[in-house]
């Protein structure tokens, strides 16, 4: 019988046994991207700075020892950790990702345009390394497209502050990362998406259309994606708004039209899709909006207004139905990752970690008590899943975790009522 292949447990472990010992730099630094490749950002940093020596491997991890490290590496000089091109590549994709994920989500984070700065530079070092080899192009497109999603990280929280504009060199340094790497490897769907995404960002004239044209190049395959369906439904409907740059009722008409389609190819093959249900019912608003007749009245084109009415009133029931049932999962999903947080940091007696769990219950709290929890994975989640079964269980959890009051969602049961059943 043919074997299996394995799993990616199993190759991260493999992975984590190569990179054991002080000198298997290289064999750290794949486990490290692996870890970043699949969302750990922080793990797969602290494996790039012991890989590069910024950390002991020998040490266990202790509170804001990577923080220390990673500052310190900042202040000599990312790029200067390595001569390993391969290594320096798979460090500026940590620093990307760390300060995207991780930098940013918190409340100003001082590293983190010093972190951003640095992965670029990494990218720098690296590509510099490369000669023009054919069989080097995949890699070198790589390079250039993380570098230019880097370098749209600071474009993007530049345009972000109120009254600016973007800067347009640094705009187009990231444009012609993304076309250098689409030259070097053919219907690169991470760069095309990349480069959609920074013309959107920017929405001047003309650039929504462009978003349009580079996500419509791709394989029709992948076109097909329920994301890029998203991404389509959600830039059509700004050429379809009243203030879009198309002059034309007959053009917005046919950007909403188009936007609506987009947004059903994505909410067909994903049921818990709510962004691109958003961007159809905000389109079929539109729809209905320009459409000429009377509500009231009796001829066709009062009567095509009042079929309007009703796809956009369905089609805003849906997105709404299932924007809730997003927050609904995300709120079951975030009490119990405070509450293993909060047992994670108990166990290792970091009392900055245990505060702030007990803080983030309280906020979780007051949004529990607003929630409906209507959806069905909700109420199992609640019912079922481990971790909101040892909040449950768990008799101390009050006392050493969370605030006064978190009896009140310990012993919390979502409403049901099927009497009529």
């Amino acid at each position: 019988m043919p074997t299996e292949p394995p799993t990616e447990l199993e190759k991260l472990q493999d992975l984590h046994t190569k990179a054991q010992g002080k000198h298997n730099r290289a064999a750290r630094a794949v486990l490290g991207h692996r870890k970043v490749s699949l969302g750990f950002a922080t793990a797969g940093l602290r494996d790039l700075l012991i890989a590069t020596d910024a950390l002991n491997c020998e040490q266990a991890p202790a509170p804001g020892d990577l923080d220390d490290a990673l500052a310190d590496v900042l202040e000599r000089g990312a790029a200067g950790l390595s001569d390993d091109p391969s290594i320096l590549a798979k460090f500026g994709e940590a620093l990307r990702v760390y300060a995207r994920d991780v930098q940013l989500s918190r409340a100003q984070d001082k590293l983190l345009g010093r972190t951003v700065k640095a992965s670029i530079e990494c990218f720098d070092k690296a590509l510099a390394s490369y000669s023009d080899q054919v069989e080097l192009a995949a890699e070198k497109a790589w390079l250039l497209a993380h570098r230019g999603a880097a370098l749209m990280m600071i474009y993007w929280l530049d345009i972000i502050r109120p009254g600016a504009t973007g800067d347009n060199e640094l705009f187009e340094a990231c444009k012609a990362d993304f076309e250098a790497a689409c030259a070097l490897k053919s219907q690169y769907t991470w760069s095309i998406q990349f480069n959609a995404f920074l013309h959107a960002l920017r929405g001047e004239v003309g650039d929504f259309d462009y978003a349009v044209e580079r996500l419509k190049s791709l394989p029709a395959e992948t076109r097909a994606r329920p994301t890029i369906q998203r991404s389509l439904a959600m830039l059509y409907s700004y050429n379809a708004a009243p203030k879009s740059e198309k002059a034309s009722v007959e053009e917005r008409r046919d950007a909403a039209q188009a936007s609506l389609n987009a947004a059903l190819n994505a909410q067909k093959d994903d049921q818990d899709e709510f962004l691109g249900s958003y961007s159809g019912a905000a389109s079929s608003w539109a729809l209905f909006d320009m459409a000429p007749g009377d509500l009231k009245g009796n001829k066709d084109e009062d009567k095509e207004k009042q079929r309007l009415l009703q796809d956009a009133q369905a089609s805003c029931e849906t997105a709404e139905i299932r924007a809730r049932n997003a927050i609904s999962q995300a709120l079951v999903a975030l009490v119990g990752l405070t509450f293993v947080r909060g047992k994670l940091a108990q166990a290792t007696g970091d009392e900055a970690a245990l505060k702030a769990a007990g803080t983030d219950s309280q906020a979780l709290q007051l949004l529990i008590k607003k929630s409906q929890f209507r959806d069905l994975e909700s109420q199992a989640m609640v019912r079922r899943d481990p971790v909101w079964r040892s909040i449950k269980d768990d008799a101390d959890c009050s006392r050493y975790f969370l605030q006064p009051g978190f009896d009140e969602l310990r012993n919390f049961t979502p409403p049901t009522d099927h009497s009529a059943l």
